[in-house]
């Protein structure tokens, strides 16, 4: 049983690369950080909806741009890219029969424009403008939450900003945050369920283990995990493939007897970590003793995992 019925997502951040857009528009990293920052400041204590595109041009304005370039950004918003690993995480999670939302700062027009960025459908898209107010306040989480039709406990949230760490304690969703870049949250802020520096941990959070052809596709897709594709092809032809559980964590491959570890998981894990050598290291780990290790070719890799589960007792021989 999975730990969650819904997911709802922050959206310009928490899904989408939408720092690079402002660096592009304002002509350098250091201006668009400034004026990201200020079009921070002034959304987060505004409450009631006002125009969007009203607070891009007074953020603007404050660090030394023109409302020009706030025209720009919004012009631009068709050029927002979902971070590269976000379409992957969500199939999954809509594969897996999870009901999706985005609760935004945005205009229902930007809005709907970005979160087509991402390419996977969502069950709501609540934009500030639709909900009448901005995050945090409670209202927008409250209305995805009635639109998806699922209780708080039932829902975990992500966030691209620490400022939604205030709106969504407010509401009781469990929050993961996606801190891309490793910010430092303002004073005061509650503390998240979670906090990495991208979005594929999020299936071990919500308790779901992925099934190995899944885990085939993204060894396959990113380069450094190609040493690990013949032991995950020999884990699915063999009969051990409905008794070992699987994620991905950055480039590693966690091994489990639970398809639903618990979160923070702290049980026996093996991990299957590509080596630069083109090796691949297993490495098991159960929080009691050092770890065990052993260096292998990709060949010999599900040999070496096969008497290793065996010995441990995870598996009959």
């Amino acid at each position: 049983m999975k730990r969650y019925d819904a997911v709802l997502f922050d959206l310009l951040t928490g899904l989408l690369d939408s720092w690079s857009l402002w660096n592009a528009v304002a002509g350098d990293a250091e201006r668009g950080r400034d004026w990201r920052a200020e079009y921070l400041r002034i959304t987060y204590g505004t409450g009631s909806y006002r125009p969007y595109e009203a607070l891009l041009e007074e953020s603007a304005v404050n660090v030394g741009l023109s409302r020009a370039h706030a025209a720009g950004l919004a012009a631009r918003f068709v050029e927002l890219q979902a971070w590269p690993e976000a379409s992957e995480t969500l199939r999954a999670l809509k594969d897996a029969g999870m009901k999706l939302g985005v609760v935004t700062n945005c205009s229902e027009r930007l809005g709907q424009i970005a979160a087509a960025r991402v390419g996977v459908p969502f069950d709501t898209v609540v934009t500030a403008e639709r909900a009448g107010y901005y995050k945090p306040d409670a209202r927008p989480y409250q209305l995805a939450l009635e639109e998806l039709n699922v209780a708080p406990p039932r829902c975990l949230f992500v966030a691209g900003s620490p400022y939604d760490l205030f709106g969504t304690a407010q509401v009781g969703l469990a929050t993961y945050w996606h801190d891309r870049i490793g910010i430092t949250p303002p004073e005061g802020a509650p503390v998240a369920m979670a906090r990495e520096r991208w979005l594929a941990p999020l299936l071990e959070y919500i308790g779901m283990a992925r099934p190995w052809s899944e885990i085939r596709a993204h060894c396959v897709r990113y380069a450094p995990c190609g040493s690990l594709i013949p032991l995950v092809e020999a884990i699915q032809a063999s009969r051990y493939a409905g008794g070992l559980f699987a994620w991905m964590s950055m480039h590693t491959i966690c091994i489990t007897q639970s398809p639903v570890p618990e979160y923070p998981y702290r049980g026996p894990m093996l991990l299957a970590i590509p080596e630069r050598s083109g090796w691949v290291m297993l490495r098991y780990v159960d929080g009691t003793e050092p770890p065990w290790e052993r260096t292998v070719s990709p060949g010999d890799a599900f040999a070496q995992l096969e008497r290793f589960v065996i010995a441990r007792g995870w598996l009959a021989a």
